[in-house]
């Protein structure tokens, strides 16, 4: 790896390390700014929406793997 390489990929990490700092400082204060009723009623409907459109099995198809399984054993 060329010198200049070296000094240009050091540079990329000294500069994605300060802006880390300073999105950490911006998440924190957008946390601290958060209506937490809001968020969890908003949580709770996309939970809502999800459980409705989702079928519940009552079966986890693990004796048609075991089967599968035993076929693919044979041959």
């Amino acid at each position: 790896m060329s010198k200049n390489i070296a000094i240009r990929i050091k540079q990329w990490v000294q500069i994605w390390k300060s802006a880390a700092a300073k999105i950490n400082i911006l998440r924190q204060k957008k946390l601290s700014e958060l209506n937490k009723t809001i968020a969890l009623n908003n949580l709770t409907r996309a939970f809502d929406l999800t459980m409705k459109n989702t079928q519940i099995k009552n079966f986890s198809r693990v004796v048609e793997q075991q089967a599968y399984f035993k076929k693919l054993l044979k041959q």
